[in-house]
């Protein structure tokens, strides 16, 4: 059914080593400019400051000042550079190194730029804004105490020992104020920080997933076949890898120029099911499109307008039927590349035909014209519980009306959905499970054939060996010799 499609199928890889090292390559050198950056702002607005006289320093002071922050930036930038290998240990005992050149900078700037020295520390907390949202909670706590300690010592040793002017009890309220924004700043960057582990584990948990139903999709469209059952597990597994909550297949009646609707999986009530006709009809660039009413959509609301209205793929004939799927909120569809789309496009247009052609979709009606019948979410659903009950219950007299009536369809529109669904007749479908089972039997076992027919679900030996015979062109008897031969 979708065979060679699987080389165009991308298969999503780890990431190589040389690309890794040279993306936290990049990352640093950045982080060490943005640094360089922050240095050379604070140089520039001490020089502004000593042009209007509110603080001593000279110039020349913050020449040297500002050619060692240009030293020590090319040294780290230089450093990082030459690493072949980046690994995360030397990227913390990088930025490491690059904090205390900053508290070893900070204190000579401090205690130069004088009686404005308390300016300062709002400096301090611009870079710990910068700083915290990258730092665990003790982290954030070591670099306030850290900036403390050294505006403490340089504020100490200025005013007391370098005979500056200034209030020493004035500069340890300033830095008492900063320890406690620090700390603030410091809270709300764990939040920060939290919200954002959590928005991260969230994308990767999706990636994976999306990743694990794109390896799925991969080995159905390899392996696939031109059942019923194919072609709905490919459009389902296309809705949950679009991340959409809902949607319909047309396909596209070439003859009358119009949209069948063969399968619908709406399950919002807020969802219109003559909307999405609409909008799949302006996708195809249908003009007046055919209702089921009787009107037209030729002065239809243009659905671009309606940030609600479903997402449509229009996919051509190529391999199957064209026409256009539409996807109810598809939160993962801005993530999917070209290249995986036009798989997708292929996979919808062989589902659609495989769709279009089923004998549950068309039918004579009482008029003479064909009646289309549209295949829903819930009539699958149905199908493959029914499916399943059989799976587990095959030993069992399992009557097609009692099951028909239990999941409230008609006997006859069961049948031929079963018949659709598993390619098989329900009796015969019960049948190939019980010699499946009655096969492992007498393989594996000493037991008598007709215990084992019984066992199965059959009533009589004779119809055992007959089913039997018809499946595998021997009797039971000839194949445990067989086995054991």
């Amino acid at each position: 059914m979708f065979d060679n499609l699987l080389m165009k199928i991308p298969v999503p890889g780890d990431e190589p080593a040389a690309d890794r090292n040279r993306r936290r390559r990049g990352i640093i050198v950045k982080d060490t400019l943005y640094v360089y950056s922050a240095y050379t702002i604070s140089i520039l607005i001490t020089v502004l400051a000593r042009y209007i006289e509110l603080t001593a320093v000279s110039f020349a002071a913050l020449a040297w000042l500002f050619l060692w922050v240009t030293i020590v930036t090319v040294v780290f930038a230089a450093i990082a550079r030459a690493r072949d290998t980046v690994t995360p240990r030397f990227a913390r005992s990088h930025y490491t190194g690059q904090f205390i050149v900053w508290l070893a900078t900070y204190a000579v700037w401090t205690y130069q730029i004088g009686t404005i020295r308390s300016a300062g520390l709002l400096f301090a907390l611009m870079a710990m804004a910068f700083l915290l949202p990258n730092s665990n909670l003790f982290e954030s706590y070591l670099l306030a105490a850290s900036i403390a300690v050294v505006q403490a010592s340089v504020s100490v040793y200025a005013l007391l020992y370098a005979n500056q002017p200034g209030s020493l009890v004035k500069e340890l309220l300033y830095i008492l104020c900063f320890f406690t924004a620090a700390i603030f700043i410091s809270f709300l960057a764990g939040e920060y920080d939290r919200q954002r582990e959590k928005i991260r584990q969230a994308r990767v948990q999706a990636a994976a997933a999306r990743d694990v139903i794109w390896k799925v999709i991969r080995k159905t469209a390899d392996g696939g076949g031109d059942t019923l059952h194919d072609a709905l597990y490919m459009v389902n597994l296309v809705f949950e890898y679009c991340g959409a909550e809902g949607g319909c297949l047309f396909v596209l009646d070439q003859e009358h120029r119009q949209l069948d609707l063969v399968f619908s999986k709406l399950e919002k009530d807020s969802v219109d099911l003559d909307d999405v006709e609409r909008t799949a009809a302006l996708a195809m660039g249908l003009k007046g499109h055919d209702r089921q009413d009787g009107g037209t959509d030729e002065a239809a609301e243009d659905p671009a307008q309606n940030i609600d209205a479903p997402f449509c793929i229009v996919f051509e004939a190529n391999r199957g039927s064209a026409g256009v799927c539409c996807l109810i909120q598809p939160a993962m569809i801005g993530e999917i590349p070209d290249r995986e789309m036009a798989v997708i496009r292929e996979i919808l247009s062989r589902s659609a035909d495989v769709l279009s052609h089923s004998p549950l979709h068309g039918g004579p009606s009482g008029n003479g014209r064909e009646e289309k019948t549209v295949l829903t979410a819930s009539a699958v659903e149905k199908i493959e519980k029914a499916v399943a009950y059989i799976r587990e219950n095959f030993t069992s007299d399992i009557s097609r009306d009692g099951l028909a009536s239990h999941l409230d369809i008609s006997p006859n529109y069961f049948g031929k959905l079963f018949a659709e669904y598993t390619g098989k007749k329900m009796n015969d479908y019960i049948i190939d499970l019980r010699i499946d089972e009655a096969v492992k039997l007498l393989r594996d076992t000493d037991r008598q054939v007709i215990d084992i027919a019984f066992e199965v679900g059959f009533n009589n030996l004779r119809t055992f060996n007959r089913a039997f015979s018809k499946n595998l062109s021997m009797t039971p008897q000839e194949y445990r010799k067989s086995e054991r031969n």
